[in-house]
């Protein structure tokens, strides 16, 4: 196997690690271990548990968020049609300031689109998507 075979190999089997690690963490969270466990937050419990950055934690908190709550976008994660730099770019714009309540109307539409578009370019379609929910969300 060539050296670049195996760093796209290691690159899916980060990507299957990572959506599960989301998903742990959303349980830890949800059952407040991480508070019997002395943590304040599941960001800082991750943190200290594992070494990352803080921020890092958050991204992955705020992932296994999402996919607890939306089962298309559990499953596009959980499957790999969905990257977890992309669940991190819907992740930062569903949940916050209420865009969750349009989130469930557009799911199907938004994940659709990860098929065909780089992360770069879902960044953008997921950006319009925010300004389009907020215009719903003041109306």
């Amino acid at each position: 196997m060539l050296a670049s075979e195996r760093v796209r190999a290691l690159a899916g089997l980060a990507e299957v690690v990572a959506a599960a690690q989301a998903a742990l963490v959303a349980v830890v969270e949800g059952s407040a271990q991480h508070a019997v466990e002395g943590a304040p937050s599941a960001v800082a419990w991750l943190t200290a548990e594992t070494g990352v950055s803080a921020g890092a934690a958050k991204r992955t908190v705020s992932v296994g968020r999402l996919v607890e709550r939306f089962d298309a976008t559990r499953d596009a994660v959980e499957s790999g049609v969905v990257s977890i730099p992309k669940a991190e770019v819907l992740a930062a714009a569903v949940l916050s300031k209420g865009r969750s309540l349009i989130y469930e109307r557009d799911e199907a539409v938004l994940v659709e689109a990860v098929w065909t578009l780089s992360t770069a370019e879902f960044s953008k379609v997921v950006r319009r998507w925010v300004d389009l929910a907020d215009d719903d969300l003041d109306t």
